[in-house]
């Protein structure tokens, strides 16, 4: 993976999640201000205006943001759509369903634009449901279900602050697939997934690796580890330090 995957828990585009985004976009930010293309697709109900809205705070951030109408498979389709994602900077995913997002995407060239994303110097994020189906599976209605498998070997649980008081972590790792881990994200919270192989946590709130109902290993802004890392209470904050060890 040469490109940066960014995993936000819930509620990003909101004047408290400013920092979180200056900071994953100082990652793809050269001498100008980076290309941001974004996609409403999981939306149901008003996908457009959720573009327009999230495009507007996206200017806030020192960014040259433009919306795509993908909205359905057919658009997904679309060379006036999907074309231009293979030349953005980054690419943000609005939240919405988690299954008609996988419905409508599977198969498209979108879909290889999200793979293509990932496979270059650019950065891919979600969030909510669109960070949650990045992964191998995704949770719904009690069980998981298949993913997009942009990253392979997680399982997102997105807004995890609530969905812990829900779920235990038996009940949830009871049929997670084999050498997939299980990362619960907060609110306000975002996991970058870097291209070296390790991670980092931004925003306000914690990432906890759920390993058991006795091993659940949180992280807070700023933390670099690595998934087969032991928790370090002591862990730095500090962004130019090392990850505590190799990823898996």
């Amino acid at each position: 993976m040469e490109g940066t995957l960014i995993l936000h828990g819930g509620d990003a585009f909101t004047p408290k999640n400013k920092q979180l985004h200056y900071d994953w976009l100082r990652l793809i930010r050269g001498e100008h201000r980076p290309r941001v293309s974004i996609v409403p697709l999981a939306e149901l109900r008003k996908p457009i205006l959720v573009a327009q809205e999230t495009s507007r705070f996206f200017q806030s951030v020192a960014t040259f943001p433009e919306y795509v109408e993908i909205t359905d498979q057919l658009s997904a389709n679309t060379a006036a759509n999907y074309g231009g994602l293979d030349k953005t900077d980054a690419i943000v995913l609005t939240d919405g369903s988690p299954v008609y997002f996988v419905e409508q995407i599977h198969g498209t060239h979108t879909e290889k634009s999200l793979q293509n994303m990932l496979n270059r110097q650019g950065a891919l994020f979600g969030v909510g449901a669109t960070a949650m189906v990045t992964g191998a599976v995704y949770w719904l209605d009690g069980g998981w279900e298949p993913g997009l498998a942009l990253a392979p070997h997680l399982a997102i649980m997105p807004r995890y602050d609530s969905m812990r008081m829900r779920f235990t972590p038996e009940r949830l790792l009871a049929d997670l697939p084999d050498g997939v881990t299980l990362i619960g994200i907060e609110e306000n919270t975002a996991l970058v997934c870097h291209p070296e192989g390790y991670y980092s946590v931004l925003g306000h709130g914690t990432v906890t690796i759920v390993r058991g109902p006795d091993d659940e290993r949180e992280h807070r802004s700023g933390h670099k580890f690595a998934l087969d890392a032991p928790a370090d209470p002591d862990d730095s904050a500090d962004e130019s330090s090392e990850p505590d060890a190799d990823a898996e």
